[in-house]
């Protein structure tokens, strides 16, 4: 069976709670993850064996690829590596092939040496100082004979929202529950948000370290974490939205802007048609930089 067709068998629930979405383990209809739904119009089914997902508020219908795609910015070929390497296949529908033994526990390491983390931060053009100032850990994640290392940094709901130091943009994943990631003051009216640390540790490199006590930096870690940015909490602060440019990161700004109205603005625009503030640092500002 080809690598495509494989991602498409993956359980689909299995992906949506993987990347923070509530979802039965079965056919479900639940809240759209791409956009604010405020009744579930999102259906999850199984059909000759692979998963699927139609919108019911906009018509749009996909596989588990079309799924990843859209919720972690991937490419196709990217997006059928993420489900093929981080998640079981399911072998009992496929009599013809004999049955995978039981895949082994991951385990889960806190290493005491930081270097790799520090060298994949400096690799996607992060400061030295700002790689000094910021709060991260080295995670070494082991199942069956593969280990893989991770930069994670520590969210508010006691888990860690992780980066593999191989650059993998597939191998990015939470340990524990999904939540904010912050960094600066906390006290600041200043709110600048964004889908995940790597972007919020960029643009602090090209602001400079002492902005650190001047602004609060906030990664929701999944564009589902929108809501996290309660008005309660955030009541009274200026949101500066840097969120992805992509289908996923105009729905969360919309949802955002809808929420927290004037005190919220978009500034994508100063991102000049890059992807991301990461891929801004590294193709626009410190190219110029180096001239």
């Amino acid at each position: 069976m080809d690598k495509i067709n494989q991602a498409k068998r993956v359980p689909m629930p299995s992906v949506l709670q993987a990347l923070g979405i509530p979802c039965p383990d079965k056919k479900a209809v639940i809240r759209s993850p791409f956009r604010a739904d405020e009744q579930s119009s999102f259906s999850v089914f199984k059909k000759d064996e692979r998963w699927f997902f139609t919108d019911h508020g906009t018509g749009d219908f996909g596989s588990n690829i079309d799924l990843v795609m859209q919720l972690k910015s991937l490419s196709f070929s990217e997006a059928v590596d993420y489900l093929l390497s981080d998640f079981s296949f399911p072998c009992d529908s496929m009599p013809s092939m004999p049955k995978k033994k039981e895949s082994k526990k991951e385990q889960v390491a806190f290493l005491d040496d930081n270097s790799m983390s520090k060298i994949y931060l400096k690799n996607r053009g992060i400061s030295s100082e700002v790689i000094a100032a910021c709060d991260f850990k080295t995670i070494e994640i082991t199942k069956g004979k593969y280990k893989n290392l991770y930069a994670a940094f520590p969210t508010h709901g006691g888990g860690y929202t992780c980066r593999a130091t191989d650059g993998n943009p597939v191998k990015c994943r939470f340990i524990g529950e999904a939540d904010l990631w912050t960094f600066g003051n906390p006290k600041s009216k200043d709110v600048f948000v964004f889908e995940s640390a790597i972007d919020a540790l960029s643009l602090l490199t090209m602001y400079g370290l002492p902005k650190i006590r001047l602004i609060l930096y906030v990664s929701l870690n999944s564009i589902n974490n929108v809501n996290l940015l309660d008005v309660d909490t955030f009541e009274g602060k200026n949101l500066f939205l840097f969120l992805d440019n992509d289908k996923a990161g105009n729905t969360a700004t919309k949802k955002i802007v809808e929420a927290h109205g004037k005190n919220a603005k978009d500034y994508r625009e100063d991102l000049q048609g890059q992807k991301d503030v990461s891929d801004f640092l590294t193709k626009v500002f410190l190219p110029a930089e180096r001239r």
